[in-house]
């Protein structure tokens, strides 16, 4: 029922999908044990955002409780609002949120361009949505994160390192997911024992290696003996045989290294190494191909050589 009611909602929403959005939003004061009260809008209008165009917020209403304005909110609630990718511009409109909640949406994904312009921002709960991985860097901006809910997702992995610069996070749900059913609350302690089995559980330490041996390729010395593509085909081979082989940020990474050309690498100065054009690989087949020819030219000459000789010889015989 709830994808029947998505179907229909979004096939509505297409005829508007490049107007941006306006929120009608329902200004109310909530108390949250984490950022305490807080004026909030609660958006009541269905946003149906399936799209990244329809994902632009333009503005919202300004039906405010007494004298208060857009710059008084400071927590925002999409509930239930059907919507697949997350809002962009909200900042624009509410430029002090603390507290976002995106609950029971289909939400696929979430990074850090999503979150890098809510600094102030201590609560995020994005419970049951379909979000799959959560990678590094996410919350580079808001170091101010007590509550964090990816609870009831679908993520199979979470970078090891996603979360180590959050040190007042307390509050940490993970439970129902693909790798991880886990959860912490008012405890520091429990909450990185829950980042332990993060690292061990969802993917965080193979992708580590795999990340080890791309910074490996890309950083390494220069060398006169190093084939690139013999090196590049390996790592690829064992990405595609690996657990993460289709995380978008490496399948990106490795397409941009194929498609550089050897000068493009040695002037980017990314992964030193010799010039060298189709004859140069194979491990040194072609080497060893031009050492025959030239074995042969010798052979025949020498052949020839030795047959003139033994004509001239034959010749002056039958003079004497």
């Amino acid at each position: 029922m709830k994808f029947l009611s998505l179907i229909i909602i979004t096939s509505l929403h297409l005829l508007n999908a490049s107007t941006p959005t306006k929120l009608s939003c329902d200004y109310e004061f909530h108390y949250y044990d984490v950022v305490g009260s807080i004026y909030q809008c609660d958006v009541d209008n269905v946003l149906s955002i399936t799209s990244k165009d329809q994902a632009i917020i333009g503005s919202a209403s300004e039906s405010h409780y007494g004298m208060r304005t857009n710059s008084d909110v400071s927590g925002i609630s999409m509930n239930n609002k059907y919507i697949q990718y997350f809002p962009i511009g909200l900042e624009k409109i509410f430029k002090n949120i603390k507290l976002i909640h995106a609950q029971n949406n289909f939400i696929q994904e979430v990074d850090q361009s999503d979150l890098k312009h809510f600094p102030e921002l201590a609560e995020l709960n994005l419970h049951n949505n379909e979000i799959k991985t959560i990678e590094k860097g996410l919350f580079d901006y808001n170091p101010k994160l007590v509550y964090v809910s990816f609870s009831n997702n679908k993520i199979f992995y979470i970078h090891h390192e996603v979360f180590d610069g959050l040190k007042v996070l307390t509050y940490l749900y993970l439970n129902s997911n693909t790798c991880i059913d886990k959860g912490a609350y008012l405890s520091r302690s429990e909450v990185l024992n829950v980042l332990d089995y993060v690292k061990s559980d969802c993917l965080g330490l193979e992708y580590q290696k795999i990340e080890e041996k791309f910074k490996e390729l890309e950083d390494e010395s220069t060398d006169p003996h190093i084939d690139f593509k013999y090196k590049l085909d390996n790592l690829e081979a064992e990405f595609n045989r690996s657990s993460v082989f289709n995380l978008t940020s490496i399948i990106e990474r490795l397409n941009k290294l194929k498609m550089m050309e050897p000068k493009e690498l040695i002037e980017a100065k990314r992964i030193p190494c010799i010039e060298y054009d189709e004859r140069d690989v194979n491990d040194g087949k072609s080497s060893g191909i031009a050492y025959e020819i030239i074995l042969i030219l010798v052979i025949a000459i020498s052949v020839a050589l030795f047959g003139s000789i033994i004509f001239l010889f034959v010749k002056l015989n039958r003079i004497d």
